[in-house]
């Protein structure tokens, strides 16, 4: 998903890389957990764990440890440098609090829930400094002439990490989706533009700014992604459009690149340097072809990153293997096909059955000890 994910990934790494003096020998795991979200109405979103080391896939393993699902739609997910997993999801709304190091799927809390209209209609989750952030639709809209709605009191919900209490409730306009946390900062993709948030250690939250694109790349903001802090640029996701850089520095407009992009916007930035997105084209005939591209900011190109595709609903790249992640989602009703692609020859070394809807990827790597009986 965004920077944050793959920034996680490798502090667990580096993290254990670093403490690992024992003389005993380890054996490293380069897992990748997918994240399927499943069928609103039929509550049945699932995580299966992909070992990159050997190939393998396990099915469903929040209900393998602890005899009962998630009994929700999967919006979102991230993870902490210490393995614990806080997965977002909505029907109903709330945060599942998993571990994903020790023993992997298993509730280490109760969840985070939508008491007292905390959650409503969630989007996306990121952490941050003391505070899990969660982005809220709403439940007020109004009908545009399309047909769809325009969620006209959107929020941020703002918890500690430390006892996952509720803070407080940030407005931020409509239709709220991603968000990402730097510099003290958080910045909320909304259809206005990308708006700033100053996050005080003393739990004040200040609406500082909203950053706007200029007027011929006009349109709701819907993805975020930072390829490294270094680089001080934000990259933000404008469907119809295509991509929009954003100076971190200054909270600054600095370049539009027009590219095809699917209707969500989805942005993943990979170790590798490069951002991927996917998009879906749909035929008269019902019929379509999809692809995921491979967007280069330092040449502004974009090129295909896979086989194309008929109809793709997500995208991740492993920060270990370099090895992209993207799934067929199969009509929406059945079992989603995951596909893996060695990156540089843009063939698929890999295909595996993962649950309902394949939606997102979390990536993470750690040691275990290898037992010399």
């Amino acid at each position: 998903m965004k920077r944050l994910f793959l920034f996680f990934a490798l502090a667990v790494s580096s993290v254990l890389l670093s403490c690992n003096t024992d003389p005993r020998p380890t054996e490293r795991h380069d897992v990748v957990y997918i994240l399927n979200s499943g069928n609103f109405s039929e509550h049945n979103g699932s995580i299966y764990v992909y070992e990159e080391n050997t190939g393998s896939i396990k099915g469903d393993i929040v209900k393998e440890m602890n005899d009962s699902e998630l009994g929700a739609t999967i919006m979102d997910g991230i993870y902490d440098p210490y393995g614990v997993g806080y997965i977002l999801c909505s029907n109903p709304d709330k945060v599942e609090i998993l571990d994903l190091y020790q023993n992997p799927g298993r509730k280490l809390t109760k969840p985070i829930t939508d008491d007292n209209d905390q959650l409503r209609n969630v989007r996306e989750i990121t952490l941050g400094g003391n505070w899990i952030f969660v982005s809220n639709q709403g439940t007020e809209y109004k009908e545009l002439p399309d047909g769809m709605r325009e969620y006209t009191k959107s929020f941020v919900s703002v918890f500690r990490i430390s006892d996952m209490s509720y803070v407080k409730k940030i407005e931020v306009g409509s239709d709220a989706q991603d968000l990402i946390y730097v510099n003290n900062k958080l910045y909320v993709a909304t259809k206005e533009g990308i708006v700033v948030i100053r996050c005080e250690v003393t739990e004040d939250f200040i609406l500082s700014d909203t950053i706007k694109p200029d007027a011929d790349f006009a349109g709701p903001v819907k993805y975020l992604a930072i390829r490294n802090i270094s680089e001080n640029t934000l990259y933000a996701s404008i469907p119809g459009k295509g991509i929009w850089a954003v100076s971190l520095a200054d909270d600054k407009s600095l370049k539009s690149y027009p590219m095809e992009m699917d209707y969500d916007g989805y942005l993943f930035s990979a170790a590798d340097g490069y951002i991927y997105t996917y998009v879906n084209r749909y035929g008269a005939s019902g019929e379509g072809s999809a692809d995921v591209l491979r967007f280069d900011p330092k040449a502004g190109d974009v090129t295909k990153a896979v086989p194309t595709g008929t109809n793709f609903y997500s995208v991740g790249v492993s920060p270990s293997s370099g090895n992209i992640f993207y799934s067929e989602s199969n009509g929406f009703a059945t079992n989603s096909t995951m596909n893996v692609v060695e990156p540089r020859t843009g063939q698929i070394i890999d295909t595996e059955t993962a649950g309902v809807n394949t939606y997102r990827y979390l990536f993470l790597s750690y040691y275990t000890y290898v037992d010399e009986k």
